[in-house]
């Protein structure tokens, strides 16, 4: 959960002028959340209160794999399939549209020794 702000910048030289959008997504809250089932279905019960228990807006989400290729699955893009419907339907009009994010962590570390 967090926020979403959009800015633009206009630079004004002599040969003309550049508008530059900017994104900057503040993640706030940090909130473990089971949300879907075994089969990648959308407990909305479960995610209509995460959603009613912050102010902040739905930004994300993220899983977790030790070990693993950083690949999504097709479970995971099913889920975040919904994710998009869902918390679209439930934004303020007052706020930015922003595609939801979904991040892919893992522990194992790749050949020059970094992580991802």
């Amino acid at each position: 959960f967090g926020s979403v702000k959009k800015e633009t910048v206009t630079t004004v030289t002599d040969s003309g002028s550049k508008a530059v959008t900017t994104t900057c997504i503040d993640v706030q809250v940090y909130r473990p959340l089971r949300f879907f089932g075994a089969y990648g279905e959308i407990e909305q019960d479960a995610f209509g209160k995460a959603l009613q228990q912050h102010s902040q807006r739905l930004i994300g989400w993220f899983a977790f794999r030790a070990n693993t290729p950083l690949r999504v699955s097709v479970k995971e893009h099913a889920v975040h399939a919904q994710l998009e419907k869902l918390a679209s339907s439930q934004l303020q009009s007052a706020e930015p549209a922003v595609p939801l994010l979904f991040a892919m962590l893992t522990n194992s570390a790749t050949t020059n020794n970094s992580t991802q």
